[in-house]
């Protein structure tokens, strides 16, 4: 058995922009904090979307990553994520530190990654964008950007 090539696909800032916009007019807020999130942390989807609020110290994110385990530094939160997200945290109501961060916009309950990815799918295709940008896809335009500007 063979594995796949590697994905090279990344995210161009404008066409992150014109995501991020169309999830707000989908009524998809979280899904466009979460971009916001891997853009700026280069943390992957499904670790983004399990942080819970005590993952949150206003400032930086901390967690443990879901594949393996690592608990890394925090991660700084770039001022544009940092904001979407106090803007976003500002419209639930109060919440335990093991409450999820972000939650399903139309049930309130915890993402699963599935439906994450279908929303995903329809935020994308709303927003006329190609077909073969993927959220995980997000995380390796963070780090690309990342170590262009010598940060990674």
């Amino acid at each position: 058995m063979k594995s796949p090539p590697k994905r090279t696909v990344k995210w161009e800032p404008e066409q992150a922009g014109i995501y991020i916009k169309k999830a707000c007019e989908l009524g998809w807020a979280s899904t466009a904090v979460m971009a916001n999130m891997f853009d700026s942390t280069a943390q992957s989807p499904i670790d983004v979307r399990s942080l819970t609020l005590g993952n949150d110290d206003g400032l930086r994110i901390s967690n443990a990553q879901i594949k393996t385990g690592v608990t890394d530094a925090a991660i700084p939160l770039l001022p544009d994520a940092k904001a979407a997200l106090d803007a976003y945290l500002a419209t639930r109501t109060a919440m335990v530190p093991d409450a999820p961060l972000f939650v399903n916009d139309r049930i309130w309950g915890q993402w699963v990654y599935s439906t994450l990815c279908k929303v995903h799918s329809e935020i994308r295709a709303a927003a006329g964008l190609p077909k073969k940008l993927r959220l995980q896809d997000f995380r390796r335009t963070a780090q690309t950007e990342a170590g262009a500007a010598g940060d990674g």
